[in-house]
């Protein structure tokens, strides 16, 4: 049933992305199948760390979605018969959604005083690098990356931006191991080259954040703004649910209470 559930949700997610509406700028393309910069779940999103962790759930459910459509899982026919049970709980999903959000206001003032209130919950259990990855198959164009970083000068012809694989925050135990090391235990701000399955990889430290410190509020707005509107959809759905009882007859077996 899981899988099911993900199936459909990966459907959703990727139709929705490969309509091409505008001519906002591709922020990721995985084969066809393409994310812009105007799209509803990167324009909702209230922090960079937010935004890369939503783009690269794109590139992996896209690639997912390409593998099943090719083992015809489109096709089987119980799968089509639970997108159906599906399908009728996305409608009462959306109708509650549409009957609830007007009354539903999540201010700023209120993710500061969450946050303020429950700032424990937002302390780094471990230390946490902010850093931007850079790759490159040519050991002189490496070089020249890690010249640039430490001395902001370049060749007017030249250009590192295209070498940059991604800017990400980082844990330790969440890297490969070979960068890890020497990237917790730089002093400097400038890690590389390392070279690695044939590419050259070099890595500049942007903020080193220590055990103990606090996530700064901009990147967990969007979780605290999730747990605060959930809570008030919760109240306004109890709310509709209660006046629409009122115009209905409802009958429950009482051997079933």
């Amino acid at each position: 049933m899981i899988y099911f559930f993900y199936f459909i949700f990966i459907t959703f997610f990727i139709s929705c992305s490969s309509k091409e509406k505008t001519k906002a700028p591709v922020v990721a393309r995985v084969g066809d199948a393409f994310l812009r910069a105007d799209d509803e779940r990167l324009e909702k999103s209230h922090s960079k760390e937010t935004t890369v962790l939503l783009i690269n759930k794109w590139v992996e459910q896209t690639i997912l979605y390409n593998k099943a459509i090719e083992k015809n899982f489109n096709e089987d026919s119980t799968l089509l018969k639970r997108r159906d049970l599906f399908f009728k709980d996305l409608v009462v999903s959306s109708f509650l959604e549409q009957e609830t959000a007007s009354n539903i206001k999540i201010t700023k003032d209120q993710i500061r005083k969450y946050y303020i209130n429950n700032k424990t919950e937002f302390q780094r259990k471990e230390e946490e690098l902010y850093i931007e990855h850079y790759t490159t198959k040519n050991i002189k164009r490496a070089k020249a990356i890690v010249s640039f970083l430490l001395t902001k000068k370049l060749n007017p012809k030249e250009t590192i931006s295209s070498s940059l694989r991604s800017t990400n925050y980082i844990k330790k135990d969440l890297v490969h191991p070979l960068f890890g090391e020497k990237l917790f235990s730089s002093n400097g701000s400038v890690v590389g080259p390392i070279e690695n399955g044939g590419e050259y990889h070099v890595f500049n430290i942007l903020e080193k954040y220590k055990n103990g410190s606090f996530v700064g509020l901009d990147l967990v707005s969007d979780k605290i703004y999730q747990r605060l509107y959930k809570k008030e959809e919760i109240i306004a759905k109890n709310k509709l649910v209660d006046s629409l009882k009122k115009d209905i007859t409802i009958y429950t077996n009482p051997d079933y209470k």
